[in-house]
């Protein structure tokens, strides 16, 4: 090609037609430059195609990420079987049974064993941390961006704080009474729990106000963290709604 419109250049200086000669030079110059412009318009587009292929892949994984969160969270705070109800719900039944019980009933066992547990959530963010390494510009929505920098920095933060406090708390009151105050029994065929603690004096135990003072603060600090898992759990399933709008729209 560069060959041939050398050759008509060459035949119009050649002809002695200077005027055709610079003419013809212009529009080759003209169209070089229109074929570059195109060739970096098209570099242009097939960026902007990978760039939002790289976006909608990155939200698809927030996306999944979220709904495993969700489902965590739903397995901890879910009303009528969630794990943290079924711990408060104890809590408020051992107290209870202090004040009109003065004989220990083995049916309490399940109750006072639920005292010393506490769950955590453990939410996925790997498509978060895909989207901190990429950079958060790659989402091009100002509104989603702030509305995954906001779950990912403070939804999600708030739980773990309030989780911390729970820990502390079972740790520093209630576990020093398991240790000293509870026989602890290994079951071989339990549907909920693999060991049951049992009080070695209930009698006495029923009159400790550390202990029952204990209980109560750890169960108004559960509570806490049950209606925090609840709050995460209605961020979540908003911003599930959000994105899963957002691609649907793409």
């Amino acid at each position: 090609m560069i060959k041939f419109f050398r050759h008509i250049r060459q035949q119009l200086l050649s002809e002695g037609k200077t005027g055709k000669y610079f003419k013809y030079a212009i529009g080759e110059i003209l169209l070089v430059v229109i074929g570059i412009l195109i060739a970096l318009q098209i570099n242009n587009w097939n960026e902007e195609v990978g760039k939002s292929q790289v976006e909608k892949e990155i939200i698809q994984e927030i996306i999944s990420d979220l709904k495993e969160s969700r489902n965590k969270l739903i397995e901890l705070s879910k009303k009528d079987s969630g794990k943290l109800p079924e711990y408060i719900r104890s809590m408020k039944l051992v107290e209870d049974y202090f004040i009109d019980q003065p004989v220990y009933n083995d049916s309490m066992g399940i109750h006072f064993t639920r005292i010393f547990n506490f769950s955590n959530i453990e939410y996925k963010i790997t498509g978060y941390e895909t989207l901190k390494s990429i950079g958060f510009n790659i989402i091009k929505d100002r509104e989603i961006r702030k509305d995954i920098g906001i779950y990912f920095t403070q939804t999600v933060p708030q739980t773990y704080r309030q989780f911390e406090l729970v820990e502390k708390e079972q740790y520093e009151y209630i576990t020093e009474h398991q240790k000293k105050d509870f026989n602890t029994i290994f079951l071989e065929n339990s549907t909920e729990s693999k060991v049951i603690h049992i009080p070695i004096d209930y009698k006495n135990l029923r009159q400790n106000r550390d202990f029952r003072q204990a209980v109560k603060m750890y169960r108004f600090i559960t509570d806490l963290y049950f209606e925090n898992t609840k709050e995460s759990l209605s961020e979540t399933n908003k911003l599930i709604s959000t994105l899963e709008e957002y691609l649907n729209n793409y």
